[in-house]
C-alpha cells in the first residue's frame, strides 16, 4: 500500500472493508449507515488499534488533566497538519467516556463513585480510517505513514479478501422492561420538585432504565437501527464483548482550530402522525416558556463549563431555542461558541466540561448528587459521550442519548430521561422518557421477529 496519506476507493471496496472490520474487537464507526436527510457529512470506520486506553471503575480516581494528557502525549509521534483541506477523515483516538467519569474526575463527588460494567473510558489510537464522504459521495482509505506493518498486511489483505459477512443476527430474545415502575419514577420527579423548592437546585434530570436479553452481533442491531433513526452523531464501539450503539442527535463539544461550539438539546415533543398535527407539535414546543426556559439554564451552565478553559471574553451563544426534527421527535436545540485559551488542549477542554450539562441539569455538582440518590440505575455509557480526537487537533464529541449498551452478557441496556424543573408535572415527565426511547425499543423488538 505504500506510504500514501489517503486514496479514492470504490463503494464495494469500502464495504468489503468495513464487513472485514466489523468483526474485530475493537471495530468503530462514526455516521448513520444508509442515505438521506440527518446522518451528517462523514462516515467513518476503523480497527487494529495501535495504542489503547481503558479505565476501569474500582480503581483510584485520576483528574481530568491527567487523563487529557494520556490521551494527547500518544498523539505526539502521529500529528498531521490540520485536515480541513483533505476531502476525507484522519485517524486519531476514537472512544466513549461514561456518565460515572464524572464522579471520578470531580473531587465533590468521589464519595458517590461506585462500579459498573462498563468502562469509565474506553478508547483506541487509530492510524487508519476509510470514510465516505456523503457531500461528494466518494469513498477513501487514509493510512498514516507509521502504521504498523502488521496492520498494513491485514488492511491489504481484507482489500483482496472477499468477506463471507458470517455475523450473527440480531435479536430479542425477552423485550424490554423497565427497572423502575411508572409510579416510582413519578414519585423521583415529586422528590426533584421538592430539591427545587427547597433551593437545592434549578433543574435536574433524571432517567430510568430498560433491559432486555438478546443474542447475536450489536453491529447488525445498529446498522438497523441507525438506518431507520439517522443522526448526525451516530456511533457504534465495540469494546471487546461489549458495544455502545448510539444514535445520538447532540452535539457535545466540537473543536477545529482554536474554535469550541456545542449544541445542547433542552425540550421535546414527538412527531405528529400527519403533517398538521406535526406543525401543531413543533409549534407548541417553540412556543412553550417551560421548554425554553431549561433550555436557557442549560446554555447559562454551559457557558461557565466552557468559561474555564476559554479565552476571557470569547463565550458567547450564537442562536436559542433553534427547532431540530428528527424520525420520532422534535427538538430544542441552542449553539454555543468561544475561543480555547493558549495552551489548552482539546482533550482536557472535553473532559472539564464532562458530563454535559444538558443531561445532569442545574447546577451541576448538586444535581448530579440528586441523579445518584433517586436513580436506581447506573448509566454507564448513556449521557456519557462518544468522542473522536482526531490527529489534526480536531475534536468532535456526542451527548449519549438514544444510546443504548450491550454488556457482554446476553443484556441490552437503553435509558432516556428528561430535565425536571419546578412547575414539571410527573405523568408528562414519565410520558416524555417514553417518547425519546420507546420507537427505538419496539424497532430492535421487531428485528428479526419476521
Amino acid at each position: 500500500m505504500g506510504t500514501s496519506a489517503y486514496k479514492l476507493i470504490d463503494q464495494a471496496t469500502y464495504t468489503q472493508l468495513l464487513t472485514h472490520a466489523s468483526a474485530e474487537s475493537d471495530f468503530v464507526y462514526l455516521g448513520s449507515v444508509g442515505g438521506g436527510e440527518n446522518r451528517g457529512a462523514h462516515t467513518a470506520f476503523s480497527a487494529l488499534a495501535a495504542d489503547q486506553l481503558t479505565l476501569a471503575s474500582g480503581t483510584e480516581p485520576l483528574a481530568s488533566a491527567a487523563i487529557a494528557e494520556k490521551l494527547e502525549s500518544a498523539l505526539e509521534p502521529y500529528r498531521e497538519p490540520a485536515a480541513s483541506i483533505l476531502p476525507c477523515l484522519t485517524g486519531g483516538w476514537i472512544g466513549f467516556i461514561s456518565y460515572e467519569l464524572g464522579y471520578d474526575t470531580e473531587p465533590k463527588l468521589h464519595r458517590l463513585r461506585r462500579d459498573i460494567p462498563a468502562p469509565l473510558l474506553c478508547a483506541g489510537l487509530y492510524l487508519w480510517l476509510a470514510s465516505h464522504n456523503r457531500s461528494t459521495g466518494e469513498y477513501y482509505l487514509w493510512v498514516h505513514p507509521k502504521c504498523a506493518a502488521e496492520t498494513r498486511s491485514r488492511l491489504d489483505h481484507w482489500l483482496t479478501t472477499p468477506c463471507s459477512g458470517d455475523a450473527q443476527p440480531w435479536k430479542i430474545l425477552h423485550p424490554f422492561r423497565a427497572r423502575q415502575s411508572a409510579p416510582e419514577f413519578r414519585a423521583s420527579v415529586e422528590q426533584v420538585r421538592s430539591y427545587i423548592t427547597a433551593g437545592d437546585c434549578y433543574q435536574a434530570n433524571l432517567s430510568q432504565d430498560f433491559t432486555a436479553t438478546c443474542s447475536g452481533d450489536p453491529w447488525q442491531a445498529f446498522k438497523a437501527l441507525s438506518d431507520a433513526n439517522p443522526t448526525a452523531h451516530s456511533a457504534f464501539i465495540r469494546a471487546g464483548r461489549q458495544a455502545v450503539l448510539s444514535v445520538s442527535p447532540e452535539r457535545f463539544l466540537k473543536i477545529a482550530g482554536n474554535t469550541v461550539t456545542t449544541s445542547p438539546i433542552k425540550g421535546t415533543r414527538q412527531r405528529g402522525a400527519t403533517p398538521e398535527e406535526d406543525v401543531k407539535l413543533a409549534d407548541e414546543l417553540m412556543a412553550s416558556e417551560k421548554d425554553r426556559a431549561e433550555n436557557l439554564m442549560i446554555v447559562d451552565l454551559l457557558r461557565n463549563d466552557l468559561s474555564r478553559n476559554a479565552t476571557n471574553g470569547t463565550v458567547e451563544v450564537d442562536r436559542l431555542f433553534e427547532l431540530e426534527s428528527y424520525r420520532n421527535v422534535h427538538h430544542l436545540v441552542s449553539h454555543i461558541r468561544c475561543e480555547l485559551a493558549p495552551g489548552v488542549t482539546p482533550m482536557k477542554a472535553l473532559l472539564d466540561a464532562f458530563p454535559g450539562g444538558s443531561i445532569t441539569g442545574a447546577p451541576k455538582i448538586r444535581a448530579m448528587e440528586i441523579i445518584r440518590e433517586l436513580e436506581p440505575h447506573d448509566r454507564g455509557p448513556y449521557c456519557g459521550s462518544v468522542f473522536f480526537r482526531g490527529l489534526d487537533d480536531s475534536l468532535e464529541s456526542n451527548i449519549a442519548i438514544r444510546t443504548l449498551f450491550c454488556d457482554g452478557e446476553g443484556k441490552i441496556h437503553c435509558c432516556g430521561g428528561g430535565g425536571v424543573v419546578s412547575d414539571s408535572d410527573p405523568e408528562s415527565e414519565y410520558q416524555e422518557t417514553l417518547t425519546k426511547v420507546k420507537p427505538l425499543m419496539d424497532y430492535l423488538e421487531g428485528i428479526g421477529s419476521q
